[in-house]
């Protein structure tokens, strides 16, 4: 028994493999279809680069892997949300007289620019 992998299209270091029934594309091999020779061979044939593995090679070398579309149709919930990081705003040395901001050019001492001094 066969896995046909798609090689037109790669998602990082994932392979692409047909689904059952020539019904589209799928990232993991849970999802993938099981093609006997002849069925393996017509896809390749049929989609050049298409390349057809037997099951046992690729069994053991195989993750498991969670495809966001089944995650979006369930009902669950993180089990942990971790509240957004807090943004720290970022400020500006002013000077107190004119306002002018300081960079890290101006030598300053204190609360005045070098305008002001």
């Amino acid at each position: 028994m066969f896995y046909v992998q798609h090689r037109a299209d790669l998602q990082g270091s994932h392979i692409l493999w047909w689904r059952p029934r020539r019904r589209g594309h799928t990232y993991c091999l849970d999802d993938a279809g099981i093609y006997n020779e002849d069925q393996a061979m017509r896809i390749a044939k049929a989609h050049p680069g298409d390349l057809a593995w037997n099951i046992e090679d690729i069994e053991p070398l195989a993750n498991r892997c969670l495809e966001v579309s089944a995650l979006e149709r369930s009902s669950i919930s993180p089990a942990l949300d971790a509240p957004a990081p807090k943004k720290i705003p970022t400020v500006c040395p002013r000077c107190k007289e004119c306002g002018r901001i300081f960079s890290i050019k101006d030598p300053h001492e204190g609360s005045l620019c070098w305008v002001c001094r």
